[in-house]
């Protein structure tokens, strides 16, 4: 399985929006590919959908972000630290 890194305007984009992002975050959810991402990127996704403009255009996107942003799942992708990723696949 393809493991992916997600830049947080493709985050962004993906959670409200549809078009190319969001078909990668389906691919996801299908288990096609394999979500990882770090804390920094995550904290940076969660101060991007927290900004008043986004919040007022994209009512429904906090519930997606806070799905995405507790590190486990998002529709039931699962979502992994690189660190947990590592340990889970063995990789050195």
């Amino acid at each position: 399985m393809r493991k992916v890194v997600l830049d947080t305007n493709v985050l962004i984009s993906g959670v409200i929006a549809s078009g190319y992002s969001a078909s990668i975050l389906d691919a996801a959810r299908r288990e096609e590919i394999k979500l990882v991402t770090s804390a920094h990127l995550l904290e940076e996704f969660s101060n991007v959908i927290s900004r008043r403009h986004i919040a007022r255009k994209y009512p429904k996107a906090s519930e997606e972000a806070e799905a995405l942003l507790d590190l486990k799942t998002y529709k039931n992708i699962p979502i992994l630290t690189p660190k947990e990723f590592v340990e889970r696949y063995s990789i050195k």
